[in-house]
């Protein structure tokens, strides 16, 4: 039997814990091991259930809300973080990543897309819908100490195509079929394009492919 991947809900709105447990029920790999409406009685969950994933909501009971509590989580757990808010605004969005955030759904997305962000998670991929990715390329800034354009000279033909398709809010699984190369390839470009560009994480990864994709949109 395949392992099933371990999900606690936080969120303060009971009608919203019951339905997202009611979902998961129907997905095979997963299982919701708890729940949550703040941050004491999340980091008291977390701690004592050992879960993959913690969905969390950016508004919740208390003074901590989601963004202060997936800091505080990923200071101290191993737990990935997926963040599904009513929220869709750019510093949000931002902040959440700023913040360690593994993953980023608005609750107006197809619940198909929490499960692909939820898998895209725990491949170790940072994960955000397309829709998401387009406010953030529309929007962005150039990220601060992004670092110096001229490192991408040494990026091969391909991690540019990688460097771009990330940029445009592709996942691992739509480039690998994109490219017709596994998904494992995907993240190994990954890899060597955080050390040729020499930023430290997924997050400071996708801010250089938005500004990427932005300045070379004729790249396709």
């Amino acid at each position: 039997m395949t392992k099933k991947i371990k999900l606690v809900i936080i969120d303060d709105h009971q009608v919203v814990q019951l339905g997202l447990k009611k979902f998961f029920d129907t997905i095979e790999d997963m299982e919701v091991t708890g729940e949550a409406s703040n941050a004491n009685d999340a980091i008291r969950l977390i701690n004592g259930t050992n879960p993959d994933i913690a969905i969390i909501d950016i508004s919740l009971k208390g003074d901590i809300n989601g963004l202060e509590l997936t800091k505080s989580i990923k200071a101290r757990f191993s737990t990935k973080i997926i963040i599904l808010s009513m929220h869709n605004e750019f510093n949000y969005i931002e902040k959440a990543l700023s913040f360690g955030a593994d993953g980023y759904v608005t609750k107006d997305d197809p619940s198909d897309l929490l499960v692909e962000a939820i898998r895209q998670v725990m491949g170790g991929s940072i994960y955000l819908t397309p829709q998401i990715s387009n406010k953030m390329i529309n929007k962005i800034y150039s990220p601060a100490k992004m670092s110096d354009k001229s490192d991408a000279i040494n990026l091969s033909g391909r991690e540019m195509e990688i460097l771009k398709l990330i940029g445009s809010g592709y996942s691992t699984g739509e480039m690998a079929k994109m490219l017709n190369i596994s998904s494992y390839t995907i993240e190994s470009h990954r890899r060597n394009l955080k050390d040729k560009l020499k930023v430290k994480n997924g997050s400071a990864l996708l801010k250089w492919a938005i500004q990427w994709a932005k300045e070379n949109r004729d790249i396709s």
